[in-house]
């Protein structure tokens, strides 16, 4: 059983006072996936580790170079046992409605796939977020994604992730692919760890997302192990089982997926973005798939979101890649897609589209050089990128409302390892 200490002093908070007004805006980046040869089912599990976190013994991490600004609505967390901030999501982890955050902490030495050995839960309340719970010992690279569902049923949201890590096996290295979990248990602590799903590298990493399964069910819908898999919480700690699958063949290479009612039929539709352009598996009531129809894209694209820009009632895919247009695609209800990329700004890196001020439609956050930035949109497109705060380079970038102020904080790994939170409240 994994053993949690609520560490008063985990936490070296750095607040930054930062030019500019409350009017000004932020940036961002998304992350991909993998999947393999399922060696795990989704009800098997590994040997959890137990430990225990002594704070007088191991302090935060010491951070000696400045930041990159000066931001009074940014506060940097310095993780626990001078781990850096490689990777963060969000969603609810201890069932009281406030978005809570995971980040997960790694070796700052690490240059070669770093393996995160710690991940830290920080959980939101009306007046922002906690001091932070450690929970030892995760496996999770800094490539990939993650994302918070509530796998045993209690009502508290455990962890599920990506993981590439590279392997010996008489001195000759290979990548491992694997979407793995961390369950919580009944009372505060967490139960266990399990990998969902595993694969070589002689198949596509595998790529998950959270949504519904049928109009009744949510669940993890994931393409791992030359399928495109339903998996559904069992209720029994650690379960998280395979309910339906479609062998996909050839097995394409999709680095991010989507859930979204896209070809006009009952049912919930899944979309995947790769190389080869938008991949449509259109659903049923029941689950089921149908085989994936492909519409080719002006560009790569490798990160999406499903979102209501326009606010019509209707969600449009919103999809990002390096240096390229941000595009929305949109459906004519019969399945007939459009992809537009007019008035929308050219990233570096994927962004997130949320509501950033008090305008009516939601807005892009991005990262624009040293800058976390966000264009306003106006339901067709975006204006001119406002400057939130200045906040260097950073690894990946999610959001919630974590005081329960009505708007979204945006969260961040710095290029300092730092976990920078830029608080929203217009």
């Amino acid at each position: 059983m994994i053993t949690t200490t609520r560490l008063a002093s985990v936490l070296a908070v750095l607040g930054i006072a930062c030019g500019g007004d409350s009017s000004s805006t932020p940036d961002d980046t998304t992350g991909s996936e993998t999947s393999p040869d399922e060696t795990s089912s989704s009800g098997s599990t590994t040997a959890p580790m137990t430990t225990t976190t002594n704070p007088d013994a191991t302090g935060p991490a010491d951070t000696t170079a400045d930041p990159p600004g000066d931001c009074d609505r940014t506060t940097r967390y310095t993780l626990y046992d001078g781990q850096a901030c490689g990777r963060v999501f969000v969603g609810d982890v201890d069932g009281d409605a406030f978005a809570d955050l995971v980040a997960f902490g790694q070796d700052p030495e690490a240059v070669i796939t770093p393996i995160s050995q710690t991940l830290h839960t920080f959980e939101g309340s009306g007046i922002g977020l906690q001091m932070a719970e450690v929970h030892c010992c995760t496996d999770a690279s800094r490539n990939g994604s993650g994302a918070i569902f509530d796998i045993n049923g209690d009502m508290h949201g455990d962890a599920i992730w990506t993981s590439e890590r590279t392997v010996f096996s008489d001195d000759v290295g290979s990548t491992e692919f694997t979407i793995e979990k961390t369950v919580r248990g009944p009372e505060r602590g967490w139960v266990g760890d399990g990998v969902v799903l595993f694969h070589g590298d002689d198949l596509p990493p595998p790529v998950f997302t959270i949504g519904r399964i049928t109009p009744q069910e949510t669940g993890v819908l994931a393409i791992a192990d030359g399928a495109l898999h339903s998996m559904l919480g069992t209720g029994d700690q650690l379960g998280l089982e395979i309910v339906r699958s479609l062998v996909l063949d050839p097995m394409p290479t999709i680095h991010a997926l989507a859930t979204v009612e896209f070809d006009g039929i009952q049912g919930v539709d899944v979309v995947g973005v790769g190389p080869d352009g938008l991949s449509l598996w259109g659903g049923s009531l029941e689950g089921t798939f149908t085989d994936a129809v492909v519409t080719k894209l002006p560009g790569e694209y490798t990160a999406m979101q499903s979102i209501d820009t326009d606010l019509d009632g209707a969600r449009q895919i919103v999809l990002f890649g390096a240096g390229e247009p941000v595009a929305f695609v949109d459906s004519d209800g019969d399945g007939n897609l459009t992809v537009v990329t007019t008035g929308t700004p050219t990233l570096d890196r994927p962004g997130q589209i949320i509501a950033v001020d008090s305008g009516v439609y939601p807005d892009l956050v991005a990262k624009d050089g040293d800058n976390l930035v966000y264009y306003p949109g106006d339901g067709k497109g975006f204006g001119d990128a406002v400057v939130l705060a200045p906040i260097g380079d950073v690894n990946g970038i999610a959001f919630g409302d974590f005081d329960a102020n009505g708007f979204d904080d945006i969260v961040a790994c710095d290029e300092q390892g730092l976990l920078v939170v830029y608080h929203a409240d217009e």
